[in-house]
């Protein structure tokens, strides 16, 4: 039901307007090196913030093992003594 209307022709749309034309402002010098320093930031936190949690649960679960073996007292292997 998206039918185009037909009195719209997209292929001629005319010469822009001028008053516009008049608005065009170009971007600053440093307009890019903000906008590639937001994406590093943003880039910086969500490895930071994935690293974090990848530690926590690692150590999380190395008590964890450490808390089961001693309870079954299970003898650490030949290669986890060295």
């Amino acid at each position: 039901m998206n039918a185009q209307p037909p009195d719209r022709d997209d292929q001629d749309l005319g010469q822009p307007v001028s008053e516009l034309r008049e608005l065009l402002d170009a971007p600053g010098s440093g307009f890019l090196a903000r906008v590639r320093g937001s994406i590093h930031r943003r880039l910086f936190a969500g490895d930071a913030v994935d690293f974090v949690f990848k530690a926590f649960f690692a150590v999380l679960f190395d008590y964890l093992d450490l808390v089961m073996r001693a309870l079954v007292g299970a003898r650490p292997s030949a290669k986890e003594k060295d």
